[in-house]
């Protein structure tokens, strides 16, 4: 887990690989929280700031979609609420 968070923060080139497979791990239970706190930052608005080109960002997306049987689509502020208001029940 630790090799692919280093992966996806450290090395843009990996980024999007590291991130889809945390979100395989996670769907599957793997540290489904640690997952879920790796990849919430990554959703930052792209008006916000240049980043996450739309395929990696799509993996995020898809990946937080698996591992929290939730799904706001690809909007980074509903994601965001969402993680803000079960803040103190991170099982959800």
């Amino acid at each position: 887990m630790e090799t692919l968070i280093e992966r996806a923060e450290g090395d843009p080139d990996q980024t999007a690989n590291a991130l889809w497979t945390l979100g395989l791990l996670g769907a599957r239970g793997v540290e489904a929280d640690r997952v879920k706190e790796t990849l919430i930052p990554y959703l930052k608005d792209p008006r916000e700031e240049v980043g996450l080109d739309d395929t990696t960002r799509g993996f995020v997306f898809h990946a937080l979609r698996d591992v929290t049987g939730r799904s706001f689509g690809k909007d980074p502020a509903s994601w965001r609420a969402w993680w803000d208001q079960t803040a103190g029940n991170r099982a959800e």
